[in-house]
């Protein structure tokens, strides 16, 4: 399943959720549900930073931007978040120590689409969140809360698709699509070199034909290969 823990608001237009079967719209993994994540395309050029702070010096600055020019809809986004962190355990290697667990995430993010035609649209989005942090851990054998200062988190996601969007006449459209995903998460307890670690990729491709037979009504079929 997909990982949101690390996953900033960065370059979002919209985030759409829906229940039940959505495999006509979205291909046959959507049978419970869909959490569609739409990218920014602006229609006018724009630029925003911004920073914020707060206890257990946490830190998050970003920097967005895009714009639109010449049938070229462009959008950027990077954004870093440290926090100092805090812990429910004390150093076992070092009892008079409170230890803290900090939480680090570096996102980037972008969009791209151009208009060739009014009916004829390519585009390609791209995205890459990459988190660090310390944790706590327990007792094997008591399972008590334990902290034993060494134990690190690392996670990277990284993905993008690549699409085409063609509305040949007013009753007609279809769109092409290709997505690819590589999720690493990796675990380990430093000095010691134990580590276990987990690394996933799926490559997708989607073609869906839209029939808009009365102004409400539309007729969908596609095919789509995982």
């Amino acid at each position: 399943s997909f990982d949101f823990a690390n996953l900033p608001f960065d370059n979002i237009q919209q985030i759409e959720m829906t229940r039940g079967p959505q495999g006509a719209l979205y291909g046959s993994d959507a049978i419970g549900g869909l959490i569609n994540i739409e990218s920014k395309k602006p229609d006018k050029a724009f630029m925003e930073a911004g920073i914020e702070a707060g206890s257990f010096k946490t830190l998050d600055v970003g920097v967005y931007f895009g714009g639109y020019e010449k049938g070229l809809h462009y959008s950027l986004a990077y954004s870093q978040f440290n926090a100092r962190g805090i812990s429910s355990a004390d150093s076992n290697t070092n009892p008079s120590v409170h230890e803290v667990d900090p939480y680090v995430r570096k996102s980037f993010a972008g969009r791209v689409d151009y208009e060739i035609r009014d009916n004829l649209t390519v585009g390609a989005t791209l995205r890459n969140v990459y988190g660090w942090h310390r944790y706590d851990d327990s007792d094997p054998v008591t399972w008590a809360l334990r902290d034993n200062d060494q134990l690190i988190g690392k996670t990277n996601l990284f993905l993008y698709s690549v699409y085409v969007e063609h509305q040949q006449i007013e009753q007609y459209d279809y769109s092409i699509r290709y997505s690819y995903m590589d999720n690493f998460r990796q675990d380990f307890d430093y000095p010691a070199g134990l580590s276990d670690w987990y690394d996933g990729s799926a490559a997708r491709f989607d073609f869906q034909n839209n029939f808009h037979i009365l102004e409400y009504d539309i007729f969908t079929i596609g095919y789509d290969y995982i």
